[in-house]
């Protein structure tokens, strides 16, 4: 059988520093499925970048070819005379109604528009979401056809020459930190996230940071954090980079943290969990279950809400180097058992083929 792989390539993608849909597409080929990938873009550069990309590094086997179609109409056209078993839509931009059944893969960091939902929703696709948030989203809408799939991270990992502390130095005045990823607007629990981090500063008086990196969400409430900051007691030490929307370099936040805090909900856009355990760092988080299912026994966890005890878990990490150190160890081996190979391994099994 061969499958019919649909993606939508435009400068915002290939400027994406997520590059979520690279993990998923470039795992997917090299899975050794027969495949015609049909890339649309009008735009010459962006065709080079997917290409220099994707198909040099996927291809080195004859299991894919890739068929670029330079108008929408003739995109939609190969989808209505494609004689594949399936087609695959790489994000909800790339759904294409086909004579066919049709699979689309959502983004892990951005809601899709309710109109393009409810167009794919009447012609009965498929949809692969990575958590159980994201299925509850879309069966609000009343939507029944959802398959869940493992997820990966959203950020390409440094590679193995990278300086953590030399990072630090750069962005944390050479202090080791804690790390929160995800939307920062000065909501309930981000709140209680910075009051639990007043009561580790208080406690401990130690000048190490704690760095509340801006992803997803709006620069809105990157501004409305920030003049909450200015009457925080411990703002200096609280470390708020500069939002931009694909956030360029996030993974060396990842990569030089002391652990990773999660505050707040799964949410279907904006969480960052499967990117701090492929960066194999201890985790501290809500006991909601869906962090469970990601962080595994990689977590300390508190319950919701509990400023004191978030406090108390923070204090531990700090001052517990043996616990530091079996929650290392743990990260460690969830790392290599998480990404998206495995994503697009179950993409494959859900389609009724088994890789090669």
């Amino acid at each position: 059988m061969r499958f019919a792989v649909f993606f939508y390539a435009d400068a915002a993608v290939i400027n994406d520093d997520a590059m979520w849909w690279q993990h998923l597409l470039l795992a997917m080929v090299q899975q050794g499925v027969q495949h015609e990938v049909l890339l649309f873009t009008n735009k010459p550069t962006v065709f080079t970048a997917v290409h220099n990309r994707i198909l040099l590094q996927a291809y080195k086997q004859p299991t894919g070819v890739l068929v670029r179609r330079r108008t929408l109409n003739r995109w939609q056209q190969a989808a209505q005379k494609s004689e594949a078993a399936a087609m695959v839509c790489i994000g909800m931009q790339s759904f294409v109604a086909g004579a066919v059944p049709t699979y689309i893969f959502l983004p892990p960091n951005r809601p899709p528009g309710p109109k393009l939902l409810d167009a794919a929703k009447a012609k009965g696709a498929h949809f692969w979401v990575n958590d159980l948030a994201a299925e509850a989203d879309l069966k609000k809408r009343g939507i029944v056809n959802i398959t869940v799939l493992p997820g990966g991270p959203q950020f390409v990992p440094v590679d193995n020459g990278f300086d953590a502390n030399q990072f630090q130095e750069q962005h944390t005045e050479g202090q080791p930190y804690f790390l929160y990823a995800g939307p920062v607007a000065a909501a309930p629990n981000i709140i209680g996230l910075l009051k639990a981090f007043s009561r580790f500063k208080h406690r401990q008086k130690t000048s190490w940071k704690m760095v509340l990196l801006p992803l997803g969400g709006e620069a809105a409430g990157v501004e409305d954090l920030q003049k909450m900051l200015a009457s925080y007691k411990y703002r200096h030490d609280v470390v708020l980079p500069q939002w931009t929307e694909g956030q360029t370099g996030a993974a060396a936040y990842f990569a030089a943290a002391y652990a990773f805090v999660q505050p707040t909900p799964v949410r279907r856009y904006g969480h960052y969990l499967n990117d701090a355990v492929a960066a194999a760092l201890p985790i501290i988080a809500t006991s909601e279950p869906q962090h469970k299912e990601i962080a595994g026994n990689v977590a300390l966890y508190y319950e919701g809400g509990d400023e004191q005890l978030l406090a108390t878990c923070l204090m531990q990490v700090y001052k517990d180097e043996a616990l530091h150190g079996r929650l290392s160890v743990a990260a460690r081996e969830a790392a290599g058992q998480t990404g998206w190979q495995q994503t697009a391994a179950a993409a494959w099994q859900s389609l009724g083929v088994a890789e090669k």
